[in-house]
Formats: structure tokens, C-alpha cells, sequence
């Protein structure tokens, strides 16, 4: 035990005491070769790593300090978004391949710059070792407490690097898969073009038989037509025609009634806003519904904006909190702002069944009282 300590320590008699410069410089080289020959062992694992595990920067290994098994490449991801897809066309899957490749190349760097870092990490500790030990046998004070190397420190920052790598990775995979995502939706678009383009293909023939059905009774009421004297014919004729009125004019009632029908239920009732002097506009109520609020937010702050000016002469607007409140204080004084009229005598021209405004398209006059409509009243 005590000659072990002695070795260590370069006390007592031995072959290493530094008294012999032969064996010390012996000792110095046998360290700094040991310390090569970790570095080394560490560079060799991280190749290892690169070569049988998929792990481009080589630094989980380098940190573990184990040397993993071999995996296959089994997460490789498919193409398969290029399966009915032109030799000439790049997928989305492509195309990121591609912006990878910049990436990849930082990669390799970063991944040569660990290497070379815990390399030199790995020498500077063994020379503050030797050091150390050259230190302690003139006597000195042991320095060395093992904590905060510069081999630690360097493994956790590349650790941390590497944690963020991951997280990268695990970004980059998703955003593939998003890639692949959308080539897929490209190939389901196509696949639905054929299917629509077969679909046309076929209404086009079913309409040519329909046509050619269509002559082929043509061309029998003509023989028929001949067989007939003139008064059958003028008779036939007659009810054929009736017949026909009747059935487009029911087809058009019947279109009529449902258009009617539904302008009812999309415009709403008419409701009326007038301003106490005898005059009033007239606006759909689902078109109200949908744009009170815009004529109480203007009127609100123009009646504001006036109270502000002239205290004495205008009322004070309470803030209305329900929808009732509003549409109350907006019946009741939407003529007293003009940008609330303007608005007003704009929703009197909409006609929510056919979503088309009525005002004259002669943009070089604005809107005023008297505007033609079918849904407001001259002023």
C-alpha cells in the first residue's frame, strides 16, 4: 500500500523519484502517451457512431463514453408521395430534401468541431494532470480535486448542444412530414381530376344518346305527320302545343314559388327606422341583424365626439351593455349622425336574396336622401 502511495506520490525510494531525471522524463512521456491514447479511443468511438448508428454529429456516444450496438436504418422515411408523380415534377418531399442539404453541411461541422473540442478537452486535462503531478513532487500543494475539467465541462456543453439537435430533429421530421403531407393531398387532387374528367367523359355520351334518341323520335312524328289529313294534324298539333304551355308553365310557377319561398327566409322582414319627421328607411331584417352593430359603434362615437364639443346642447351617451339597449339607442337616433345615415341608407339597398347592393354604380356622387330603391322611401 505504501509503496503504491510512494509510486504516486514520487516519495520514498523508488525508480520514479524525480531525483532520477531518466525516469521522471520516462513517467512524462508514458502519461502524455496515455492521454493520446484516450483522445484517441474517444475520436475512434465517435466514428463508430457515425458509421453503424445514424448519428450524424457522433456526440450522444462521445458523451455516454459507451460505444453503441449497430441498428439498421430502419426510420428511414418513404417517398411515397412520388408514386404517380412525373419524372419532370419535384414533391414537396423533394424540394425539403434539398433545403436539407445546407443543414447537412453545418452538421458535419459542428460534429468534426465536438470531436476536435473533447480531443483537446481531453489533452488539456492530461496536462494539467502531469503538471500537477510535476507540482506536487517539488512539494506543492495537490491541486487537483477532479471536479470542473475542462473534459466535464466540455461534455455537458456539447450535451446541451446535442439535446438541442435533437429537438431539431424532431422539428425537421415533422415539417417532412408535413412535406408529405401535402404531396399526398396532390396525388388525392389528381386522382379526383381523372375521376371528374371520366365523369364528364361520360355525360358527354350519355347527351349524344340522349340526341340521338332525340332525332330518332323527331324523324318518326315526321312519317306520322305525313300519314295525317291536314285537320288531325292541326288538331295534334293544337293539344301538343297546350300540353307544352302547361308543363313550362308549371315548371316556372313551381320555380317562382321556390324562389319566393326562399328570398322569405334569407332577407327576413322589412323593418322600418324612422327619424320623427315623417321619413323612413327600410331595411331587411336579417341584413339589420348582421350590421347594427357597425351603425351603433358610428353613431356612438359621433354622438360622443359631439357631446365633447358642446356639452350644453347635446346629451349625454350612456354606454349600452345588451344587444337590446343597442338597438334601441340606434332606432331611436340613428339620423342625428351622418356617417350613421350614410350606413343606414346603404343597408335600405342590400337584398340579402341575391347579394347584390342596388346603388347606382356612378361612384362620382355619393350617397344623400332620395336614392332609388325598391325598399326605402324618398325623402
Amino acid at each position: 500500500m505504501s509503496k503504491t502511495k510512494d509510486k504516486i506520490l514520487f516519495t520514498g525510494n523508488n525508480d520514479f523519484s524525480p531525483t532520477s531525471s531518466t525516469n521522471y522524463n520516462n513517467l512524462v512521456k508514458t502519461v502524455g502517451d496515455k492521454a493520446v491514447e484516450v483522445a484517441q479511443n474517444a475520436k475512434n468511438k465517435v466514428q463508430y457512431s457515425v458509421r453503424n448508428t445514424g448519428d450524424k454529429l457522433g456526440i450522444k456516444s462521445l458523451i455516454k463514453g459507451t460505444t453503441p450496438a449497430p441498428t439498421s436504418p430502419t426510420n428511414s422515411i418513404p417517398n411515397t408521395a412520388t408514386e404517380g408523380m412525373t419524372d419532370k415534377s419535384l414533391t414537396y418531399t423533394d424540394m425539403y430534401k434539398q433545403l436539407q442539404d445546407e443543414r447537412q453541411q453545418e452538421t458535419e461541422k459542428m460534429a468534426k468541431k465536438a470531436r476536435r473540442d473533447m480531443i483537446l478537452a481531453k489533452l488539456s486535462d492530461g496536462i494539467s494532470a502531469i503538471a500537477n503531478l510535476v507540482a506536487t513532487t517539488k512539494g506543492a500543494q495537490n491541486s487537483y480535486t477532479g471536479d470542473s475539467t475542462r473534459t466535464e465541462n466540455t461534455r455537458k456543453r456539447w450535451e446541451d448542444y446535442y439535446n438541442r439537435y435533437i429537438q431539431e430533429q424532431k422539428e425537421r421530421y415533422k415539417d417532412m412530414e408535413d412535406a408529405m403531407r401535402l404531396d399526398e393531398a396532390i396525388r388525392y387532387r389528381n386522382e379526383d381530376k381523372e375521376k371528374e374528367d371520366t365523369r364528364y367523359k361520360e355525360n358527354i355520351e350519355h347527351r349524344n344518346e340522349r340526341e340521338l334518341i332525340a332525332d330518332e323520335r323527331y324523324k318518326k312524328e315526321q312519317e306520322y305527320r305525313k300519314d295525317r289529313d291536314e285537320e288531325a294534324d292541326r288538331r295534334w298539333q293544337q293539344t301538343f302545343e297546350e300540353n307544352k304551355r302547361m308543363h313550362n308553365a308549371n315548371i316556372e310557377i313551381r320555380k317562382e314559388e321556390a324562389k319566393a319561398r326562399t328570398a322569405r327566409g334569407v332577407r327576413g322582414k322589412q323593418l322600418g327606422f324612422a327619424d320623427g319627421k315623417g321619413n323612413q328607411v327600410s331595411i331587411y331584417e336579417n341584413v339589420w341583424k348582421g350590421s347594427m352593430q357597425q351603425v351603433y359603434d358610428v353613431l356612438y362615437e359621433d354622438m360622443v365626439k359631439a357631446y365633447n364639443e358642446d356639452k350644453n346642447n347635446n346629451p349625454r351617451v350612456p354606454k349600452h351593455k345588451t344587444q337590446k339597449e343597442k338597438d334601441d339607442f340606434v332606432k331611436q337616433n340613428w339620423h342625428k349622425s351622418p356617417r350613421a345615415s350614410q350606413i343606414m341608407l346603404t343597408l335600405s339597398t342590400i337584398d340579402p336574396a341575391t347579394m347584390t347592393s342596388e346603388i347606382n354604380d356612378d361612384s362620382n356622387q355619393s350617397l344623400g336622401w332620395g336614392n332609388p330603391s325598391n325598399n326605402t322611401t324618398d325623402w
